[in-house]
C-alpha cells in the first residue's frame, strides 16, 4: 500500500527515467514501470481523496502540499489524462491550486 508522500518520489523517477535532460533515448520499460507505479498511486489518492477532502483528512496539510509540488511535472510528461481520470483528485488538485499557500509556494520554487 503506498503513503500520501508516494507520489512525489514516482513522478520525480519518472522524470529521471525520461531522461528529460539528455539527449539519450529514455529506456521505455523503465518509463513503463515507473508510470504503472504513478498510476497506482493517482489510484491509491483517489480512494482516500472520495472518503475525504484532503489527503490526510478533511483538512489540508503539508502532505497536500508535498503532493502537489508534483503534479505539474505530470503535464511536462504528458499525463495530464491520468489527472482527468480521477475527478475527486483532479477536485482535490483544483482546491489546492486555489489555496493561497499555494501560490506562495509555487513563487517560492519559481526562485
Amino acid at each position: 500500500m503506498l503513503s500520501p508522500g508516494t507520489g512525489g518520489n514516482v513522478v520525480g523517477a519518472l522524470l529521471t527515467s525520461c531522461r528529460m535532460m539528455s539527449s539519450e533515448p529514455p529506456d521505455e520499460a523503465l518509463v513503463e514501470k515507473k508510470r504503472a507505479k504513478l498510476v497506482e498511486c493517482l489510484d491509491y489518492y483517489e480512494s482516500l481523496l472520495k472518503k475525504q477532502s484532503f489527503l490526510a483528512g478533511q483538512e489540508i496539510t503539508l502532505v497536500d502540499y508535498f503532493a502537489a509540488v508534483w503534479v505539474p511535472l505530470m503535464s511536462k510528461l504528458g499525463l495530464e489524462g491520468l489527472i482527468a481520470e480521477r475527478p475527486h483528485f483532479g477536485k482535490w488538485w483544483e482546491t489546492v491550486q486555489e489555496r493561497k499557500a499555494w501560490g506562495e509556494l509555487t513563487k517560492w520554487i519559481q526562485q
